[in-house]
């Protein structure tokens, strides 16, 4: 018989195993079986064995969180729904707090801390918001391959106003976390959940807004763009080309700017140039029409 089988023996039959697991805690939770079947004593023992595993692991959170199985057995005991057992996971909470930021960098003992997160024990979730509204603090976790998820935890999870301080801490730091190549990405994922995040992009639309706002006073309904020659596009509606150039509601210039008028000079304007080209066109038809003319097939006779 196993030891997990003999966990269903009675409890005077199998009171020297829970001891035994109890004196050896660090050593079977960190255990590949060690700590299926410490959670399995957890679950078939009576509610003054249970307090007692539960309290030789509260007693090794620091470093049970930190290892690889151990880690599984925290959280376990997070996990009960025993109300005997708050006390316990309270205090889970308050040993962990101290080094959430350094925990947080741990593979294993970040997903300890977006626990707590989660359940928002004895505090640890304003706990951490405070502690991530440190500008260096947060853009060293955003950076972190770990740590990241533990940031974007407790940003989904805190109030509003816990939020705003952590996004303000970012800001502060927003142009050495896209330096770094995994923060970059990182702050790419969080800008298009907080878009004012990115200084950058808002400063460009505020620039945007601000240039349609003064060419609106010229036009009268915003910036119209010129599509082709043919015309121009304001709005859904086509304005002809004659109109758009010469001189029509903006005085002949697209973007609604109305820097005046000037009309191509005309025939009129240049008499010697009329006369000329007149002289000319009378010469051109006499040749044509004359009687050098053979057969009528228009060609010119040799002279």
């Amino acid at each position: 018989m196993c030891i997990r089988d003999s966990l269903y023996l009675a409890p005077d039959q199998s009171a020297f195993i829970y001891a035994e697991i109890q004196a050896r805690i660090i050593e079977v939770a960190t255990h590949k079986h060690g700590c299926c079947v410490l959670q399995r004593a957890m679950d078939r023992a009576d509610s003054i064995r249970r307090r007692s595993l539960v309290a030789a692991v509260v007693d090794c959170t620091i470093q049970l969180v930190q290892d690889q199985y151990g880690n599984y057995v925290v959280q376990y005991v997070l996990d009960f729904d025993s109300v005997d057992l708050k006390a316990e996971k309270e205090r889970i909470s308050g040993l962990l707090k101290p080094h959430l930021v350094n925990l947080s960098r741990q593979k294993f003992s970040s997903n300890v801390v977006e626990k707590l997160l989660r359940l928002d024990l004895a505090g640890f979730r304003s706990a951490t918001a405070k502690a991530l509204a440190e500008p260096d603090t947060v853009a060293n976790l955003l950076c972190h391959s770990f740590a990241n998820y533990v940031v974007q935890s407790c940003l989904g999870s805190v109030g509003e106003s816990d939020r705003r301080q952590i996004l303000a801490a970012i800001r502060l730091r927003a142009s050495r976390i896209r330096k770094d190549d995994f923060g970059a990405k990182i702050f790419a994922k969080l800008c298009r959940s907080y878009p004012y995040l990115d200084d950058e992009k808002s400063s460009k639309q505020r620039g945007r807004n601000s240039m349609e706002a003064s060419f609106g006073k010229f036009g009268g309904s915003g910036v119209k763009k010129v599509e082709n020659m043919a015309g121009r596009t304001t709005k859904g509606q086509t304005i002809p080309f004659s109109e758009s150039f010469s001189g029509g509601e903006n005085g002949g210039y697209p973007l609604g700017l109305n820097l005046g008028y000037f009309p191509p000079p005309s025939l009129s304007q240049t008499p010697s140039l009329a006369a000329e080209d007149v002289s000319q066109g009378e010469e051109h038809n006499n040749v044509v029409s004359g009687a050098d003319c053979q057969g009528g097939r228009g060609r010119h006779s040799e002279r």
